[in-house]
C-alpha cells in the first residue's frame, strides 16, 4: 500500500538542493513491475516503517533496487522512509529519481518533492511546486493541506485557511485539515466556525495527544468572555467587534455568550456542551446563508447530528479524552449508540464544494 508523504510539523534548515528544473517535465522513463518476491519485501520493509523502523525499512528497499533499478513503488517507499527520518535531501533525490518515470505514482512523488522543499527550508520554491502540482492533477488528496502547512509556516493565514477548506472539500475525513483549520480559527478569534471544525477533528480522533489540545481549546471557546467569581457572580464580557470575513456571526455569538453565562456554574463539562450545542445548532441554523464556509460546510452536518438524536454519542465521543471518569463508563454503556453515530457521520455527504450548500 502506498503511503503519502506529509509535511512534518517542525522546521528544519538543512541546505536546500538546487531546483529541480525537469520536476515536471513530462516523464520518459518505463518502470519494471515488482516481481512475487520483490513486493513480499517491499510489504515487508513497509511493516519496518509503521513501526518506526525506518533503516530497517530503507535496507529492504534496497535490496529491491539493486536487482530491480527502475521499481517505482520500492523508490518511492524508500523516498518515503528517509523524509520519515528527516533526512529529506536524501527523500528528495529518490522523489525526482522516481518523478521521470511514467506512472501512477507521479502525483506522490511530486507531493513528496514539494514537502522535501519545504521541510528544507525553502517554502516559496514548495509553494511553486504545489501549484503546478495542482494545475497538473486537481483533485488529489492532500495537496492542499500541504501548501496550507506551508502558508502557515509563512504566517499566511487567509491563504492557509483557503487551501484547508479546498483540502476539506475533496477529503472530508482528513483529520489534520480540521485540526489546523480550526486551531487557525480559534487563534484568530472565529469563535463559532472554530467550535465547530474543532468538534468535528474530535469526532475523527477523539483520544490522542492534539486531541486534548483541541478539547482544551474547544472548552476555551465556549467559555469565551465568561468570568466567574463566585456562584452568585458570572461576569459577561462582549466583543464591541467581531470579524466578518468567515461570516457575520456577531449576533450569533452574543447570544451564545448569554447561554455560555448561564452554563458557567454547570460542573458537568459534557452536559455543559451540549446545552451549548443545542443552542448553537438552534441559533445558526437559521442563519446558514449568511456564514460563508461554515454555513454551507459544517453547520447541516452539525445540525442533523442534534436532528438526529445523536447529540449525547457526540458530545461524550469528543471527550473520550478527559480524565472524567463518568465519561468512559457512559461511552461504555452506550457503544452501539455511539457506533450508530460513527457509521452515519462515515456515511455522510459531504459537499464536494465547500462553497455550496450539499443537496439534500
Amino acid at each position: 500500500m502506498i503511503r503519502f508523504a506529509l509535511c512534518a510539523v517542525a522546521f528544519s534548515f538543512a541546505l536546500v538542493l538546487p531546483a529541480g528544473a525537469d520536476d515536471f517535465k513530462k516523464p520518459t522513463r518505463t518502470p519494471v513491475e515488482s516481481s512475487a518476491e520483490q513486493a513480499r519485501v517491499i510489504a515487508e520493509g513497509a511493516r519496518l516503517h509503521d513501526r518506526g523502523d525506518y533503516d530497517g525499512a530503507i535496507e529492504k528497499y534496497e535490496s529491491v533496487l539493486a536487482l530491480n533499478p527502475d521499481d517505482v513503488v520500492a523508490i518511492y517507499e524508500l523516498g518515503y522512509s528517509h523524509f520519515a527520518r528527516k533526512d529529506y535531501a536524501q527523500a528528495l533525490e529518490y522523489a525526482r529519481k522516481g518523478v521521470r518515470y511514467v506512472s501512477d505514482l507521479r502525483p506522490q512523488f511530486l507531493l513528496q518533492i514539494a514537502s522535501c522543499q519545504d521541510n528544507m527550508g525553502d517554502g516559496e520554491r514548495a509553494v511553486k511546486t504545489y501549484r503546478k502540482m495542482i494545475k497538473e492533477f486537481p483533485g488529489v488528496p492532500l495537496v492542499h493541506f500541504n501548501l496550507a502547512v506551508t502558508y502557515a509556516r509563512q504566517d499566511k493565514r487567509e491563504l492557509a485557511k483557503e487551501q484547508l477548506k479546498k483540502e476539506l472539500a475533496i477529503s472530508p475525513d482528513h483529520r489534520s485539515s480540521h485540526y489546523l483549520l480550526g486551531m487557525l480559527l480559534e487563534e484568530e478569534g472565529y469563535r463559532i466556525p472554530a467550535v465547530l471544525a474543532l468538534s468535528r477533528f474530535l469526532i475523527l480522533e477523539p483520544n490522542t495527544e492534539r486531541s486534548g489540545a483541541a478539547l482544551g481549546g474547544l472548552q476555551k471557546l465556549i467559555q469565551a468572555g465568561v468570568s466567574i467569581e463566585n456562584e452568585k457572580k458570572v461576569t459577561l464580557m462582549i466583543k464591541p467587534d467581531t470579524r466578518k470575513d468567515e461570516g457575520d456571526f456577531a449576533r450569533l455569538e452574543l447570544m451564545l455568550s448569554l447561554v455560555a453565562a448561564g452554563l458557567a456554574l454547570e460542573e458537568n463539562r459534557v452536559e455543559q456542551f451540549c446545552s451549548f450545542f443545542r443552542n448553537l445548532i438552534e441559533v445558526v441554523g437559521r442563519e446558514q446563508r449568511k456564514l460563508g464556509f461554515t454555513g454551507a460546510y459544517y453547520i447541516p452536518y452539525f445540525r442533523e447530528i442534534k436532528e438526529r438524536g445523536y447529540t449525547d454519542a457526540f458530545a461524550y465521543l469528543i471527550h473520550a479524552g478527559s480524565p472524567d471518569g463518568e465519561v468512559g463508563q457512559w461511552l461504555i454503556a452506550n457503544e452501539d449508540r455511539v457506533e450508530e453515530f460513527l457509521e452515519w457521520s462515515r456515511d455522510y455527504p459531504w459537499p464536494s464544494d465547500g462553497s455550496k450548500s450539499r443537496k439534500k
